[in-house]
């Protein structure tokens, strides 16, 4: 079956969806969860429209077109069966999983875009900042409830992790690092401290799963893996590559990244792909397995 072709399909079945699934339900009840959702969903379209729509690039995949059908190429992503593609497609909440292992999946996605909304906004100029806050009005037609969004006392979180980072050996001093992002040292030490703590817990929770249940969760080594390869971006970015967490980070994100395609029957995302591997030369899982957890379109097969 041609890509097109896979794509069509995969929009008449998420087309199908007249009511949210259980997580779904749960994302709905809570103002906060759905906003980021939504807004995660949004920003992934964008993404998308910046690259070559062309199969032949290698810049999209199928999900990634379905997704641009169902939002209407972002006009509505509160599309329902948009929102539950990019649930499953995008952050692997299977509807055939255990409820409770999407909402702490959804749960763990909300806490790190928490940290990387708020990175963002404040890594901005102040005319950068409100050319930011101005775009979702311009694309939705109103202006984002930013008030009802808490992020925590920052302060806090500060204090109580400042001392282990200076620890681990942080460059904080590089006065390149200061000139280059317009921040003192502190802010950036600051965020990433932030994003460190999510990437622990992370890996916290995918080793007490593991050696809990004695199986690997996909929700759980593929939210270590973006948590990892976040971290590591952050701090290479910002002139942190000395600090001591950097190799663990290394070897984590590799170990996460390589268990992800293997849980997925030998699916890498196409950037993941190292040629220096020997033997992978692509996969074809059988249908069945592959639509197993996707909306039933009883018309077609």
């Amino acid at each position: 079956m041609s890509p097109s072709r896979r794509v069509d399909e995969l929009v008449r079945q998420y087309q199908m969806v007249s009511y949210p699934s259980p997580v779904m339900q749960d994302i709905l009840n809570n103002s906060m969860s759905y906003s980021l959702l939504v807004g995660a969903l949004r920003r992934q379209v964008l993404l998308v429209k910046c690259r070559s729509q062309e199969f032949e690039a290698n810049q999209v995949t199928i999900y990634d077109k379905a997704l641009l059908i169902l939002s209407k190429y972002g006009e509505e992503p509160m599309n329902v069966g948009a929102l539950e593609l990019y649930l499953t497609e995008f952050l692997g909440i299977v509807p055939i999983g255990a409820a409770s292992d999407g909402k702490d999946m959804v749960s763990n996605h909300i806490e790190l875009q928490k940290v990387l909304d708020e990175a963002g906004r404040t890594a901005n100029t102040p005319a950068e900042a409100a050319a930011t806050d101005e775009q979702p009005q311009r694309e939705s037609g109103r202006e984002p409830d930013r008030e009802s969004i808490v992020y925590g006392d920052a302060k806090d979180e500060y204090n109580r992790f400042h001392a282990n980072f200076h620890a681990h050996g942080a460059d904080t001093t590089s006065t390149a690092g200061q000139e280059r992002d317009g921040h003192q040292p502190d802010e950036r030490v600051e965020r990433a401290e932030r994003i460190l703590e999510v990437y622990h817990r992370a890996k916290d929770d995918y080793f007490s799963a593991k050696e809990r249940d004695g199986v690997e969760s996909l929700r759980s080594v593929r939210f270590l893996r973006d948590t990892a390869e976040n971290a590591l971006r952050y701090l290479h970015v910002n002139g942190m590559s000395g600090h001591s967490c950097v190799p663990d980070l290394e070897n984590v994100f590799a170990m996460a990244r390589d268990r992800t395609a293997q849980l997925l029957g030998g699916r890498k995302r196409h950037f993941d792909d190292d040629h220096r591997r020997r033997g992978y030369t692509g996969y074809k899982r059988p249908r069945r397995f592959l639509d197993s957890y996707r909306p039933r379109n009883h018309g077609t097969r």
